[in-house]
């Protein structure tokens, strides 16, 4: 909810419960051992995101703040570490704080953390009924997509060249290690072995390919007009759109971007199109 997302983090002293925000330091080790990542300083968790390993959310539940305790947890048989994968572990936990979420107020301040121009509580309820029902069109969108991206790669059996997969299981496995911080060439091999994105990247290159060709099949350009509508709706996203327009018209490799996105949008309309004629 938004006005969770948006409201302030105060200290109680009750004991923790879901939906609360917990500030620690902690330790964990495995056989004994410590593990890359098995430590942090003033950390935080929100109770009931599910955002740690199985077990470690739920043995954090009715501890009080200011108090040290030892944990038990257990690493997913698929984690991404194969090393830690399967395994238990223990941590040492030092509750510095327990939070609670104060829910944000309909002001000034929410108005401009949401980058906002309302000025009255009426207008701020308009506004976000807007930006829900496009959140909707775009979920709406996103799941047409999927679905004809399914169909495509079910009705069009053929295999990939192996180069182009392997290209493009490292592009992906890079762009899983910098989410975590992490580069290729200081990474061990089983952190996000390449091996584990082989599916995805093969589905990911099918589909480049099926694209390539019914886009010239169908004989989809952009047109202008088109380019400047879609940089018009993406600038519309930031405080300032109209520096955002003078800088993109300025970016060849952002324009080249636009330009796919709306080569594939237009695809897929024709697609759906398509398909509906066929009912």
């Amino acid at each position: 909810m938004i006005f969770g997302r948006y409201g302030d983090w105060e200290d109680v002293s009750r004991k923790s419960q879901n939906d609360d925000q917990l500030v620690m330091d902690f330790e964990g080790r495995v056989d004994g051992e410590p593990f890359e990542g098995n430590s942090a300083k003033d950390f935080k968790l929100v109770l009931g995101s599910k955002s740690m390993i199985p077990g470690f959310e739920e043995n954090l539940l009715d501890k009080d703040p200011k108090t040290e305790f030892t944990i038990t947890a257990k690493f997913p048989d698929d984690y991404f570490k194969q090393d830690l994968a399967g395994k238990d572990a223990e941590f040492k936990i030092n509750l510095l704080k327990v939070q609670e979420n104060k829910l944000a107020e309909i002001n000034k301040d929410l108005f401009e953390k949401l980058s906002m121009e309302v000025e009255d509580e009426a207008a701020f309820r308009t506004e976000i009924k807007s930006r829900m029902d496009k959140e909707v069109e775009m979920q709406e969108k996103g799941l047409t997509k999927e679905s004809i991206y399914e169909l495509l790669l079910k009705s069009h059996s053929f295999n990939a060249p192996n180069a182009t997969v392997n290209e493009q299981s490292e592009l992906m496995r890079k762009d899983a290690l910098m989410r975590i911080g992490q580069s290729v060439e200081n990474a061990e091999a089983d952190l996000f072995p390449i091996e584990s994105f082989a599916e995805d990247a093969s589905k990911r290159v099918r589909l480049d390919l099926l694209f390539a060709e019914l886009i010239k099949f169908y004989e989809i350009k952009v047109e202008s007009d088109k380019l400047k509508e879609f940089i018009a709706e993406e600038a519309k996203k930031y405080k300032d759109p109209e520096q955002f327009e003078s800088w993109v018209v300025s970016q060849p490799k952002q324009l080249e971007q636009f330009n796919m996105m709306i080569l594939e949008n237009q695809l897929i309309e024709k697609l759906e199109n398509e398909f509906k004629s066929f009912k």
